[in-house]
């Protein structure tokens, strides 16, 4: 049964991406504060609208002013780890990966350290400096690009041949300059997968819920997830799991996590991406499929488990993209009676009208629309009419994302891996 904290106060720190986290559990605490990192040499104003003028959290651009009062630090993100030790070791509960965010920022080790766990690696090379990069890619084709720790520099992408790809590499030498040939690329060889699945959930202290969601995601476009109990899962999922729980505990890890995992014709799995923070897709989800968040977020960080309640079994999400927002401030309209089911990233309200804020780093991506079930049709029905309700200049939602997850999921128990 859920517990009562309108008398606590939490803080959520974040980088943007997960404002709707902390819109949504401000109905649960008597006040959420809401951080997101802004000093650099030459500060702008976008970086301090991030959550400014939202009614139910208040943004704040000093952290340490506000210390005193609050009991719970939420970190759903990554590269803060330090700042949560340091608040740990002054007495302060806190929810978040610690220095389990290695997990996903060191690629390499990750990959070093699951050899040492006899589990599957796909083979790769590591690459320094583009021209070197430029030189493996014209003699090898249909292969996948990645970098380590410093996100911002380029997304993952794919090699299909150097002719198509080399304006890409263009663009990111000039991204680069004069570390361009400095840089460490980690080029992976593909995984020839009938379907790609993961785990989506939390993990305290090494241990997972006995219950929770799994699914399919359709990359930087939609995702379907089911509810499962964790002996359920597929093997390919629950093997990660098991062999990783050490590590997580070694951490004192005390977050949300996902992982993907590409699992070929011969069931052979491999993890390709750890994600080691509140991932996105599906945790926006999570607002509306698990009653007792807040819980699991309290007693979580004080390395307690708490079981969820679920509230559905089935969720769907679908990805708003919009272009222009990239580079321009974008007002976005909707009826309140969908604000639940509506998540937003970097985005302030001016005057009643709520914006999306343009940011250092293009994504396109501006949200996503939720919707949950106790049928895979009544969630994706749902998710579809919320969606045809938004209005915003340039916004594309690929509702057929989520018919290629359907098709992954009839791929799979094809072979044998039941997801439903």
């Amino acid at each position: 049964m859920l517990q009562d904290y309108k008398d606590k106060t939490l803080c959520v720190v974040d980088g943007g991406i997960f404002l709707s986290m902390a819109v949504h559990l401000a109905k649960y605490f008597k006040k959420v504060y809401y951080y997101t990192e802004w000093r650099v040499t030459y500060p702008k104003t976008n970086d301090i609208m991030i959550g400014e003028d939202i009614p139910e959290i208040e943004r704040i651009n000093f952290l340490f002013d506000k210390i005193d009062e609050i009991d719970l630090f939420f970190f759903p993100y990554i590269y803060n780890s330090d700042l949560q030790l340091h608040l740990e070791s002054l007495g302060k509960r806190v929810f978040g990966s610690r220095r389990g965010d290695e997990l996903e920022l060191y690629r390499v080790e990750m990959k070093e350290l699951m050899k040492k766990l006899e589990l599957p690696v796909n083979d790769y090379k590591v690459i320094k400096g583009i021209d070197n990069l430029r030189k493996y890619l014209k003699a090898n084709d249909n292969k996948y690009i990645k970098v380590s720790f410093t996100r911002g520099d380029f997304e993952s992408f794919k090699s299909p041949s150097y002719k198509l790809i080399e304006p890409v590499l263009d663009d990111l030498a000039v991204e680069l300059g004069v570390s361009k040939n400095t840089k460490e690329f980690i080029v992976e060889e593909p995984v020839n997968a009938v379907s790609e699945i993961g785990y989506d959930g939390y993990c305290i202290d090494g241990k997972y819920p006995s219950k929770g969601y799994n699914g399919i995601e359709i990359k930087e476009c939609g995702f379907i997830t089911i509810l499962k109990d964790y002996k359920d899962l597929p093997k390919e999922i629950t093997e990660f799991n098991e062999k990783i729980a050490p590590t997580f505990e070694n951490y004192g890890y005390k977050n949300f996590f996902s992982t993907e995992i590409r699992v070929t014709d011969k069931k052979k799995a491999y993890m390709i991406d750890f994600t080691a923070r509140l991932p996105s897709p599906p945790s926006e989800l999570y607002q509306l499929l698990y009653a007792n968040l807040p819980d699991i977020i309290w007693y979580g960080a004080e390395g307690e488990l708490i079981e969820p309640e679920t509230t559905a079994k089935f969720g769907v999400q679908v990805t708003m993209n919009c272009l222009f927002a990239d580079k321009n401030p974008t007002p976005i309209y909707f009826p309140k009676k969908y604000k639940d089911n509506i998540k937003l990233r970097d985005y302030t309200i001016i005057d009643g009208i709520t914006y999306i804020i343009p940011r250092k780093v293009e994504q396109h991506n501006i949200g996503w629309v939720c919707a949950v079930g106790n049928t895979l049709q009544e969630a994706i029905d749902e998710v579809k009419k919320i969606g045809d309700n938004i209005e915003a200049y340039d916004l594309k939602i690929p509702y057929e994302a989520l018919d290629k997850a359907q098709k992954q999921i009839k791929d799979l128990e094809d072979n044998g891996i039941k997801m439903i």
